[in-house]
């Protein structure tokens, strides 16, 4: 009817929109072609951090497996040992499997079980005295220790941490601690205190020699092993997308060796923007000014996504198709005015 004629036809109707979309085609394509480029090769940041972050260290997964197996057991047996009674009644001593290899010789994973079967016999037939001599060592151990770490953090001091009485020096401090436990293990001798004494053993035979032997892979650095963590639980398909990634970037010429985390440190905003930068410097160019907003329904709706089918619409085929419009806009209008006659006759 007339109104769809004059839709067509008016000074933004659809033949001036398609129009415009046609001679700005190539700048809207190239939009196209820079909007894929980032949603293929810039997603999410943090998921542009977890290649720079894993793709290299994910050759050694199983290292890396190991790794986190060690340091987790080696953590659930140190802090055992900070309550050794507590941690034999509840049996949570034991040397698993990723800590046998750092047992130092003749130390053996069986010995130490058996060793630990013992404790619990005697632990089951002491007395309270026993028991509570026993737990008093144990006490006095846990607060020698968690002083000296004080001191390595804080400097050393030469009061005493619980009767405040100030020794000389710091020195005669650590001797008079030492000396006091010595008279401790000695009152247990004399008291025939078979419990406390087996402890006394166990610790220096054991515990003490184990505690050294694992103080290398318990001194790496947490946040390491909660990296280390985060790869080895990533799934296999999120292992596949960062492979995908990388040959996507591979393919489209960017190059990331200098950019990928060494030893599992944490990416540098700098990394990340030089990727950005690599990635734009691949964008084709275009005036922003040329993009409007019904492109994306026009390209669509008229043209099905097709490039070769707006190549097709050129300018004289346009001002063919709105003379040809405008002849049966006409028409219509004729038969309309003739129509609007013939009702009011």
């Amino acid at each position: 009817d007339v109104q769809q004629f004059e839709q067509w036809l008016s000074a933004d109707g659809e033949l001036f929109r398609i129009g415009r979309f046609t001679e700005n085609f190539e700048h809207y394509k190239n939009q196209l072609y820079n909007n894929e480029l980032v949603n293929k090769l810039l997603p999410k940041k943090e998921l542009q951090q977890r290649l720079l972050m894993f793709y290299r260290p994910l050759e050694h997964i199983e290292k890396w497996v190991a790794e986190v197996a060690c340091f987790d057991a080696a953590l659930a047996i140190s802090d055992a040992f900070k309550d050794l009674i507590k941690a034999i009644s509840e049996d949570r001593l034991s040397i698993t499997a990723p800590l046998a290899p750092l047992l130092p010789p003749p130390l053996t994973p069986e010995e130490f079980q058996q060793q630990v079967a013992g404790l619990k016999q005697q632990l089951t037939t002491a007395d309270k005295a026993q028991e509570c001599h026993a737990e008093l060592l144990q006490t006095r151990e846990q607060l020698v220790n968690a002083f000296k770490e004080h001191q390595s953090h804080c400097g050393s001091t030469n009061i005493c941490p619980t009767c405040g009485h100030p020794w000389l020096t710091a020195a005669t401090l650590l001797e008079g601690i030492e000396s006091q436990s010595k008279l401790l293990e000695a009152l247990a001798a004399q008291q025939n205190n078979q419990f406390s004494q087996a402890l006394v053993s166990f610790r220096r035979n054991w515990q003490e020699p184990i505690e050294l032997a694992l103080q290398s892979c318990l001194a790496q650095k947490k946040e390491i092993i909660e990296r280390k963590r985060q790869l080895i639980s990533l799934t296999e398909e999120q292992i596949q997308w960062l492979e995908n990634y990388y040959l996507q970037l591979k393919t489209a010429g960017i190059s990331i060796q200098d950019l990928l985390s060494e030893n599992f440190e944490l990416v540098t905003q700098q990394a990340t923007d030089e990727l950005e930068r690599q990635v734009r410097e691949r964008f084709k160019p275009l005036d922003d000014s040329c993009i409007f907003n019904d492109y994306e329904k026009i390209y669509r709706e008229i043209f099905k996504n097709d490039p070769q089918a707006v190549e097709q619409v050129t300018p004289q085929r346009l001002e063919l198709k709105k003379v040809y419009l405008g002849q049966q806009h006409a028409v219509a209008s004729s038969k309309f005015i003739l129509e609007c006659e013939q009702d009011y006759n």
